[in-house]
């Protein structure tokens, strides 16, 4: 919505509400930057049901978000956000954990900047790739101290990286068992689908091959990574157990029995090597230990190609 004026945003609104059923319970979520909201746009907004906006503010420092090419005026921002409140438009606000500032109270100052704009969710993202193991442990303290930061001042922790206020979820998109669970449809160049227990896939970044393919009736996906049910189980454990947890009734609801199984399997392994507790029938991590733990779900294959990705694989 950021590069779209009222007219052509208004022709995609009436497009999409021509081929896909809305209710009042729908989200229907925009991406966008302040610069680009004025009182066109939000009557637009609310006459299509659109009730949330995702807003990318990144970082408050001036400085560096002058380096990475962007202008921003903190005057600005604070002016379209009363729009939409008045408005009635619930929205997020996104901050990059270690993308100018290793220094806690430098971030916890951002936080609270971010916090007298009252967002009804704020993510607080790990800035990536990191450097070193260390560089990414310190982004990693950065984020849990602003989270521990955010739930002292009356906001909800709903994963390992976002804060609710009130009774609103918001951004389906960022709901960990969503991604899980559910089948996603890609639409637009670099958009993600997911078909449950069969494969994920993004679609072509470039705009140009993204509408040839399209034109020519054909998919327009650049790839597509199949999975299978153990894919899936594995990565419900990974995104769960650091939070509220596993519970097998609960993954009921989204696994055979099969599936069952293999989770129960898993997640008993990990009691056995000390990683995990099992209390008042949730799976729990007993500490911070992601590496291990993922090392303990996932074949030692990824795990090497993940390591060298990141340039931590060291051959023996």
């Amino acid at each position: 919505a950021s590069i779209l004026n009222v007219n052509y945003l208004k022709e995609i609104f009436e497009k999409l509400r021509e081929n896909f059923n809305f209710d009042d319970k729908t989200q229907f979520t925009i991406e966008t930057s302040t610069d680009f909201i004025d009182a066109d746009k939000i009557a637009l907004f609310k006459e299509y049901g659109v009730n949330f906006l995702m807003i990318g503010i990144q970082s408050f420092n001036q400085k560096s978000i002058k380096s990475f090419n962007r202008a921003q005026n903190v005057d600005l921002i604070r002016n379209k956000i009363n729009l939409l409140k008045k408005n009635d438009i619930k929205f997020n606000i996104d901050l990059i954990c270690g993308l100018d500032t290793l220094d806690e109270r430098e971030f916890i100052s951002q936080v609270k900047e971010a916090l007298s704009l009252a967002p009804n969710i704020i993510h607080l993202n790990k800035f990536k790739p990191t450097e070193s193991l260390e560089h990414k442990k310190r982004i990693e303290k950065l984020q849990s101290i602003g989270l521990k930061y955010l739930s002292s001042k009356g906001y909800k922790i709903l994963d390992e990286e976002s804060a609710v206020l009130g009774d609103f979820s918001g951004n389906m998109q960022g709901n960990i068992n969503f991604l899980v669970s559910s089948d996603i449809l890609a639409l637009g160049p670099g958009s993600m689908g997911h078909i449950n227990s069969m494969f994920r896939y993004y679609n072509h970044f470039d705009i140009e091959k993204y509408y040839k393919l399209l034109s020519e009736n054909i998919f327009p996906i650049e790839k597509l990574i199949k999975l299978s049910y153990k894919d899936e189980a594995d990565f419900y454990i990974l995104v769960n157990i650091f939070n509220a947890g596993v519970n097998l009734n609960q993954a009921n609801a989204i696994f055979d029995k099969r599936g069952i199984i293999y989770l129960k399997e898993k997640l008993e392994k990990l009691i056995r090597y000390g990683l995990v507790e099992k209390k008042g029938g949730f799976y729990k991590a007993m500490g911070d230990e992601w590496f291990l733990i993922s090392k303990n779900i996932y074949n030692l294959k990824y795990m090497r190609a993940l390591a060298k990705r990141y340039s931590f694989w060291t051959k023996k």
